[in-house]
């Protein structure tokens, strides 16, 4: 309503210039206010439509997300009944994994050729997840399969979350590449 009011004492401010002009000035002022508002009047039902089905969209994400909340305690009961029906000695600790993956990095062959990095860790309820890097420089491709092979047989908690190869360059070592290979493990603590 206040709308409305404001537009009419608008329209009271601008008629006395409205007035002193002539009739076809008149005409052409009046036509080309009304296509304005015809151009305005003939996207407010698309912009409502966009505006209802946003709020449709929102209120349908809404319940999505008030499903699990719903079920919050179930949901928390399962997960403390999985952990404790988890077994720790395949969850090994952090310097256990390494030293795992230097006795695989051997064993295939890539011992002096292998750099593993400090692992970050982060840790929720019982969980503690590490984040190891493993790097080769110079090695055969097939010897990295082969140790990614063993660690996943032998580690089954741990596993590869991104493998990188790159070409060293040409030379006499072209069938070689480096590799950087980042592990998570999983430890569990109870």
């Amino acid at each position: 309503m206040k709308a409305v009011a404001r537009l009419i004492d608008l329209l009271e401010q601008y008629r006395p210039l409205f007035l002193a002009r002539n009739r076809r000035e008149k005409i052409l002022l009046a036509a080309f206010i009304a296509v304005i508002v015809l151009i305005w009047a003939g996207s407010l039902p698309s912009r409502l439509g966009d505006r209802l089905r946003e709020v449709r969209q929102m209120s349908e994400a809404n319940a999505r997300q008030e499903l699990p909340l719903g079920q919050r305690d179930r949901i928390e009961a399962d997960y403390q009944a999985a952990l404790e029906s988890l077994n720790p000695e395949l969850f090994p600790p952090r310097p256990q994994v390494v030293a795992q993956l230097e006795v695989h990095a051997s064993q295939a062959g890539l011992s002096p050729k292998t750099k593993i990095d400090p692992s970050t860790s982060s840790r929720s309820d019982r969980l503690t997840f590490h984040t190891v890097n493993v790097s080769f420089d110079r090695v055969p491709y097939t010897k990295i399969a082969e140790f990614q092979r063993a660690v996943a047989a032998a580690l089954p908690s741990v596993n590869l979350k991104t493998i990188i190869l790159t070409a060293p360059g040409r030379g006499p070592g072209a069938a070689e590449v480096n590799a950087r290979l980042t592990y998570e493990a999983i430890e569990y603590t109870h």
